[in-house]
């Protein structure tokens, strides 16, 4: 048969993959380096795409893939996805991708999100919840009609249906509940996040929860004390929640506590940085 599609699949595009490393250079400078490569693997796709195309009888549609983080893109709190690369600068435009491309279909970022206001250039996010900051969105998979009898892609968008209930509930343990009462009056099942905001200990706590519950579709899968977490920052000085930092600002204000004479603070910072970007990395593979 005839070719119809053309496929640039691109994978997870790791540092060492796409750039030289500089000795002394700059956490920018690498960044910069890192973004460059990225748009110059993408460039060496789209002219080796545009060649096979060329030697086709018919024109043939043309759909680019990337697994990366898309500057702009849009996270849920807790749905466990990271920075890919070191420090925050890595972002990618999407004027790296081909402009011949008929769609580009990302992955990394789990909420369904277009790039740069395109409609061909999307994630369709992942078709279940990773985490409960997800639980408010709905999930979807997309549909791209790329036939050759139309001028543009045809995007359609369908909604995954929901197979289990997530949910969040917070407040003091009256809040909690009272919540909690009425999940399980649904006579449903529900996986929940509890966010307590109290004095009582954990076990305390989680005795009470597990007691209202029991024998219930309901479940409680995990449990934070915010009120807690909070007192342990503030008794340090921290004026914010571990919700507001990411773990390069915990390790920072973690070393700012310890006796470390402070210029040696830039070099330890970056060589945990390194750390961090090495698990990602084999995370990655």
């Amino acid at each position: 048969g005839e070719p119809e599609l053309v496929v640039c699949a691109v994978p997870y595009l790791r540092d060492r993959d796409v750039r030289e490393v500089s000795l002394q250079e700059s956490m920018e400078d690498k960044s910069n380096r890192l973004i460059a490569g990225i748009a110059s693997h993408y460039q060496a796709v789209a002219n080796a795409a545009h060649e096979l195309r060329s030697r086709m009888e018919a024109p043939v549609p043309l759909v680019v893939t990337g697994h990366l983080f898309a500057a702009g893109g849009k996270t849920a709190e807790g749905d466990g996805v990271r920075d890919l690369y070191v420090g925050t600068i890595a972002r990618i435009g999407a004027d790296i991708f081909p402009a011949n491309a008929d769609y580009v279909a990302l992955g990394h970022l789990h909420v369904p999100q277009r790039v740069g206001a395109s409609d061909t250039i999307r994630y369709c996010g992942s078709p279940i919840p990773m985490g409960f900051g997800e639980a408010r969105y709905e999930k979807e998979v997309v549909l791209v009609d790329v036939s050759n009898d139309s001028l543009f892609p045809m995007v359609q968008t369908l909604p995954v249906p929901c197979f289990q209930q997530l949910r969040r509930i917070s407040g003091t343990i009256g809040d909690i509940e009272a919540a909690l009462n009425g999940l399980v009056a649904l006579q449903e099942s529900v996986w929940v996040e509890v966010e307590y905001s109290g004095t009582l200990s954990a076990s305390a706590l989680r005795q009470q929860l597990d007691a209202l519950v029991e024998n219930t579709s309901v479940e409680i899968l995990r449990l934070r004390n915010t009120k807690l977490m909070d007192q342990v920052l503030h008794q340090s000085g921290w004026q914010q929640t571990l919700d507001d930092l990411d773990e390069h600002e915990v390790f920072r204000r973690r070393l700012a506590m310890t006796d470390v004479q402070e210029t040696e603070h830039e070099d330890l910072a970056k060589l945990y940085d390194q750390v961090l970007f090495s698990l990602h990395e084999e995370d990655s593979v």
